[in-house]
């Protein structure tokens, strides 16, 4: 689940990164074309104009998705950890609604455990690096960076810190 979600991260950012040099790209192209209908006349370049505008308009508009899924990523991820606190809490004020174990054999290793979860809001985050087919990108006379983040940034946090307590005391095997 971990390496799952940390996946889906680490995937939208990479779409993220692509969309937003294309966007430039498109932006700059755009100027490029408005030029030329001042140049040479609206008649050969309107279309072409109307094209990349709507093109930019589509890539901003899937930025925006990708950046409202990465804060409700966030905000689940948040909310989850929060979740876990308070079950964190219970347990070791002996309020959770389990029954002591009674049995013969010690309980298990995980249910005498007390898991740390460490959330590190001010960690940083390793530079992204993606590779990308886009043809907007390849046919580009003009050098795009790699790796700029998606704006508004927020704190990075580590998922594996997060959620490596719960996978190691997971009975569940994949």
């Amino acid at each position: 689940m971990a390496s799952n979600t940390a996946s889906i991260d680490h995937q939208l950012r990479s779409h993220y990164v692509v969309l937003g040099a294309e966007v430039q790209e498109i932006s700059q192209d755009l100027s490029t074309a408005e030029n030329f209908q001042l140049k040479y006349g609206r008649d050969c370049f309107t279309d072409g104009v109307q094209h990349l505008r709507h093109l930019a308009s589509q890539k901003s508009d899937q930025m925006r998705n990708i950046q409202h899924q990465l804060a409700e990523l966030r905000t689940n991820i948040d909310h989850s950890a929060s979740l876990l606190s308070g079950i964190h809490a219970e347990i070791q004020a002996g309020t959770t609604l389990h029954q002591p174990y009674e049995g013969t054999m010690p309980p298990p290793a995980h249910a005498t455990q007390t898991p740390q979860y460490h959330l590190r809001p001010g960690a940083a985050q390793q530079p992204v690096s993606v590779v990308s087919s886009s043809p907007i990108l390849a046919h580009s006379a003009r050098a795009q960076p790699t790796n700029a983040q998606p704006e508004p940034r927020e704190p990075a946090m580590d998922l594996n810190t997060i959620y490596s307590p719960i996978l190691a005391n997971s009975t569940r095997r994949h």
